[in-house]
Formats: structure tokens, C-alpha cells, sequence
């Protein structure tokens, strides 16, 4: 069911390619894509309210369907590559960004970086993990924010400031 197949198992940190919550294999996949989500939710699975938590569910669910090549459903993208999901919450205008991005981290078999991280939703978040200290100390990790809305972020001068950053606002 649902909530089964998207709720990891307690301790577990990634979500498999089969929508699973037992942890991949990772020697047996070739081309993987590690991604990282940050969500607004209290913590993943816990006690926050639904919505929030359904906010991970939705990103979840569309890693599960890029990856099903057999579904009829985005078969023709990323052809040869297997995403592969850690899941961390953030809060929002809560300071925690930092501290989500090291568990994601800390959680990443291998100690490899991630491709890309999704969320934090919240502007000053975002800020803080786009900027060129935090960026030079983690890596340069692509962030695609879908609900940061400061205009610092935008123009000339915030793409310039945060290259790493995609909106999708």
C-alpha cells in the first residue's frame, strides 16, 4: 500500500529503486543518482502533520516513477540511471538546513556527494545552503527549491550569487 511502499523502515535512510523501504544494494546498480530531499515535515514518518509529510511522498513518488521504465510513464528519462533517494526533515525558518544537509551526507553510502537536493521550501534556507561558504566547505550540489520565492534569490545578482540554485517557482 501506499504509505508501506514510501515510509522507510525505521533507521533506514534510502528509499530503493523498487519503492521498498529495505535499503539498495548499491554494487548491484549501475549509474545511480544520489538525491537528497529536504522536507518542511517534522521528522519523516513522525508525528508531524500530513500534509507535510505528504509533501516527501510527492517527491518520492516521482523518483519511483522515473525509475520504472516499464510503466509507460517518463520511461525515455535518464535511460541507464537509477535515482536514489535520502530523505532528511528541515523545518522552515528554523535554522535546521545545515544540519538536514549533514545527515543527508552522513547517510550517503560510501560517503559520496549527491547529484542534486531537493528542498528546503523556505527562502532563508535556501540561502544558506546556495551560499559560497557553504558551498565551498560541502561541494557544489545542484539545489532545486520548489516554493523559495525572495527575489534576492532571482536576477542577475542572485543567480550570480547562488549558481547552484534552481527555482521552480
Amino acid at each position: 500500500n501506499w504509505e508501506n511502499r514510501f515510509t522507510p523502515a525505521p533507521g533506514a535512510s534510502y528509499i530503493s529503486v523498487t519503492g521498498s523501504s529495505t535499503v539498495t544494494d548499491l554494487t548491484t546498480v549501475s549509474g545511480v543518482l544520489k538525491l537528497g530531499v529536504l522536507c518542511q515535515a517534522t521528522a519523516y514518518g513522525g508525528s508531524g502533520s500530513k500534509t507535510l509529510h505528504e509533501e516527501c511522498d510527492q517527491i518520492l513518488h516521482a523518483v519511483d516513477v522515473i525509475n520504472n521504465k516499464a510503466d509507460g510513464f517518463y520511461d525515455h528519462l535518464l535511460l541507464g540511471r537509477t535515482i536514489i533517494t535520502a530523505v532528511r526533515a528541515a523545518g522552515c525558518v528554523q535554522d535546521r538546513a545545515k544540519a538536514g544537509w549533514l545527515e543527508l551526507e552522513n547517510s550517503s553510502p560510501g560517503g559520496s556527494a549527491f547529484s542534486a537536493v531537493i528542498g528546503p521550501p523556505c527562502s532563508n534556507d535556501v540561502r544558506d545552503l546556495t551560499s559560497t561558504e557553504w558551498r565551498a566547505a560541502r561541494g557544489r550540489a545542484v539545489v532545486i527549491s520548489y516554493a523559495s520565492t525572495a527575489a534576492s534569490l532571482g536576477g542577475v545578482a542572485g543567480e550570480q550569487a547562488h549558481p547552484n540554485l534552481a527555482r521552480t517557482v
